[in-house]
């Protein structure tokens, strides 16, 4: 096992290298993932939180002004749209809000605390039938006195509750990690968690706390790099073997216009067969740096299904060793459906800009955006716009 002061070195060296590879000159990025801030109201009242939501009543935004932003989104070329809050899960009309959507021909997903889904048995079937097919529930800690630090109770059982219904209900799963010095050394707890629930949890990301909205004095921020340290640390006291050459931007295909910039987010791709260990990274199978260069010779913007899905899996077949493109090819599938023997989980590592240094490139290449009736705004300036309630930066 490599040390400290050697794993640190080594993904210093690995995130510089990949960023070379999110080189987009002029290209005009596209909007990707759409927010809709659908109430303000939230029970819990989280130590930690940016959007310093809490039980304050009549916040829940109207169904048809939703409605409406739906449509905006459309309008825009969208379709991905994720439900935020406060918590959007008790909003009064968050399934016919579902429903709304997809007949606009929307995808929305969710994220969420996960405790209605915990508590209550039909909601996420009700959510499956009106047309939700993600949720992504924030997922911090398996340990009481830090689940009561940065979210004002115990919440351990009914966390992993809510995943199991959710997958129950046939909704796909991810898990979100608000990471900061109290738990990041368990990150590879975490991961474990999540590979252990494989096909049904396919999406892990771990996003630094920023220092918006609220967050106690004696809580603080950690860095990509720190995360990364922590996951290429311990992941082999879970039988993973993680070495740097694992870590991966995002990928930058033209026809997709996903260009989101290599210092907002790294990637580490991670399949398994069957229903227990070994797991082990894609690049085992895919000569992943040969794939992304493929991807981004790609010129053509066109959105058909040629340019959208058959050139970048005739790419990843190209760039598949023989022997592993079947198998490789059938993980895809159960990353978008949520099934299958053979499964891949996506590890994100999501660094949020700070309002105190802004970075242009950065903001102009995100492919979030909240969305309001005055238009689109990239996600780390809204972030930006909420005041500060908690400690100044260490």
């Amino acid at each position: 096992m490599m040390n400290t002061a050697t794993i640190e070195q080594a993904i210093t060296q690995r995130l510089q290298q990949v960023a070379e590879w999110g080189s987009v000159g002029d290209r005009v990025p596209r909007r990707l993932i759409y927010m809709i801030e659908i109430t303000g109201f939230c029970s819990l009242g989280c130590p930690v939180c940016y959007a310093s939501a809490g039980p304050t009543p009549n916040l829940h935004m109207p169904l048809g002004r939703i409605l409406a932003l739906g449509r905006k989104i459309r309008d825009d070329g969208g379709r991905l749209v994720q439900l935020i809050g406060g918590e959007p899960a008790e909003h009064p009309n968050v399934v016919e809000i579902v429903s709304g959507l997809r007949r606009i021909g929307l995808r929305p997903s969710m994220a969420t605390n996960g405790l209605r889904l915990a508590e209550e048995s039909s909601f996420a079937a009700g959510l499956r039938r009106g047309g939700l097919r993600k949720v992504n529930i924030q997922f911090d800690t398996f340990n009481a006195d830090t689940s009561i630090a940065m979210r004002g109770r115990n919440l351990i059982n009914l966390k992993c509750k809510a995943v199991a219904n959710a997958a129950a209900a046939g909704i796909r799963v991810g898990l979100i990690a608000t990471m900061c010095d109290r738990n990041v050394h368990e990150a590879s707890g975490i991961l474990q968690y999540a590979l252990s629930h494989m096909p049904e949890l396919n999406t892990v990301t771990f996003q630094t706390m920023t220092l918006s909205g609220r967050f106690p004095a004696d809580i603080f921020p950690v860095d990509r790099p720190t995360i990364l340290r922590h996951l290429l640390k311990t992941t082999s006291e879970i039988g993973l073997d993680l070495s740097p050459q694992d870590i991966l931007p995002p990928p930058q295909y033209p026809p997709w216009r996903a260009l989101t910039h290599p210092e907002c987010a790294s990637m580490i791709f991670l399949c398994r067969d069957g229903s227990t260990l070994p797991v082990w990274p894609l690049g085992r199978d895919v000569n992943l740096e040969q794939f992304y260069a493929m991807l981004q010779t790609v010129d053509t913007t066109g959105h058909g299904m040629r340019n959208s899905v058959l050139r970048p899996a005739l790419a990843l077949w190209r760039s598949t060793r023989q022997g592993a493109r079947l198998a490789t090819l059938q993980r895809m599938i159960a990353l978008a459906t949520g099934r299958g023997k053979r499964s891949l989980c996506v590890i994100q590592i999501d660094a949020v800009m700070d309002s105190a240094n802004p970075d242009p490139e950065r903001a102009r290449r995100c492919p979030a955006c909240f969305v309001t009736e005055q238009g689109f705004k990239n996600v780390c300036a809204r972030y930006w716009d909420s005041p500060e309630e908690g400690n100044p930066a260490p």
